[in-house]
């Protein structure tokens, strides 16, 4: 072969394998970019249903009223503000279990708040916290994140 039919076809190799290499870090690039905006989303709702859980148990708390009824709906209120909360996290959790949010950096954030907000609001609700069916994707993390978490879905007794 001739040295002028090597150089085109070596030049050919190289250019490919910079396009290549340039296609990989632009696709890895917008991918941790759509990670982070599903994230700062995520963090946004989380917030939202937080501050309605919070502003529910300051009227309650403010309440001085002695009809049942009334506290009664505000319990209730309370306790689907806390599902709806709940609802958020689930959401999170399957998509760190089905590998859409990978990110070390990101999952390293919510890892302790996870573990915490959610243990938090399955505390004050063993009936969700230990029934199987509940919340199946965000027992599975933390199961994963801590293999002493406790997943035998059995209220203590």
């Amino acid at each position: 072969m001739q040295i002028e039919a090597i150089i085109p076809l070596i030049l050919s190799i190289v250019a490919i394998g910079v396009s290549l290499l340039t296609f990989f870090l632009t696709y890895r690039r917008s991918r941790k970019t759509e990670e982070l905006k599903l994230c700062l989303d995520m963090s946004s709702r989380l917030d939202e249903a937080d501050n309605k859980v919070l502003e529910i148990a300051d009227k309650l708390i403010r309440s001085n009223t002695t009809d049942q009824e009334l506290r009664k709906g505000w319990i209730f209120n309370q306790r689907m503000a806390e599902m709806s909360y709940l609802n958020h996290w689930e959401f999170f959790s399957f998509l760190v279990n089905t590998g859409e949010i990978h990110e070390e950096k990101i999952l390293g954030y919510y890892k302790d708040i996870l573990k915490e907000k959610v243990e938090l609001v399955f505390d004050g609700y063993p009936d969700v916290k230990y029934n199987k069916d509940y919340y199946k994707e965000i027992k599975k993390l933390l199961k994963e994140w801590d293999p002493s978490y406790d997943t035998t879905h059995n209220e203590p007794r």
